[in-house]
């Protein structure tokens, strides 16, 4: 038994008249206390156990049910402001965009624009009559087989009818018995060949052009281009060539642009330039 104090609720022991907590005077404990007061440790049992269940559900949370949440109706909606009515569509992928059917423009080559001007130039240049005048024969004397028929590729490509000679002999006879537009002569104005040479070079000068006037006119005889072939390593040729005569002088191997080059550079039209074409 104990003996609480009515003031502090201290637990006194059963005889004590004082109380050890407050120190003020108990009751008596013959005097009639309050059975809520009277405590006896004879009642008080050990606590039951606890099974692992039990345990298990006092520890989950407990779930308080909640009210729903409201929906939200046309009418509680607010209006969308000005600036967003104003927002564009959205754009469209780019797999639904269609491709373009035509391919994009590519540029010409440094190459094409520059043969697109090559082309207007000749067709600027090009006199009215060469288309009339036809085919013209071209005279070619070269004592290598290989070089002589490079040169006559290269004329018959121009649309020339060419005339070869392998032997001085052969060059001279062909100059009395016929006119050249011009005369392509690979020769060598020095050494045992020179005089002949360049009497060589004197009758291709004298001799008249395919379609120039008769020979019974005086004065207005116009010979044909004299195109000596030579090489370019040594200049003392290019001077021999022009002292006698020659128009132009073309350097060994020569070339399809060379060839017309010279050509056009005496004044021979082409009857046929591939240059306009390419």
């Amino acid at each position: 038994m104990f003996n609480l104090c009515p003031w502090c609720g201290h637990a006194n022991e059963a005889n004590a008249c004082d109380c050890n907590g407050c120190r003020k005077r108990l009751k008596s404990a013959s005097a009639a206390q309050d059975p809520a007061l009277t405590l006896t440790l004879l009642d008080l049992g050990e606590p039951s156990a606890i099974s692992p269940d039990q345990a298990a559900a006092a520890a989950r949370p407990e779930l308080v049910r909640s009210d729903p949440d409201p929906v939200a109706t046309p009418a509680s909606l607010r209006p969308a402001p000005a600036w967003v009515t104003g927002v564009p569509p959205t754009l469209p992928l780019s797999s639904a965009v269609p491709a373009t059917t035509q391919p994009a423009k590519t540029l010409p080559s440094k190459a094409d624009r520059r043969a697109a001007v090559r082309r207007a130039r000749l067709a600027q240049d090009a006199p009215a009559s060469a288309a009339a005048a036809g085919p013209r024969e071209v005279l070619v004397f070269d004592g290598s087989a290989a070089t002589r028929a490079e040169l006559c590729a290269l004329l018959t490509g121009f649309g020339f009818i060419v005339q070869p000679a392998r032997t001085h002999a052969e060059a001279f006879a062909m100059l009395a018995s016929h006119d050249f537009a011009a005369v392509i002569l690979d020769i060598v104005l020095d050494g045992y060949n020179e005089g002949i040479a360049f009497e060589l070079c004197l009758r291709a000068k004298s001799a008249p052009a395919a379609g120039s006037p008769a020979h019974s006119a005086p004065g207005s005889v116009q010979p044909g281009a004299l195109i000596v072939v030579g090489t370019a390593t040594r200049p003392v040729e290019r001077v021999r060539a022009s002292m006698a005569g020659a128009d132009q002088f073309l350097a060994r191997p020569a070339s399809r642009g060379t060839l017309a080059k010279a050509l056009d550079a005496c004044g021979v039209a082409l009857p046929s330039d591939p240059r306009r074409a390419a």
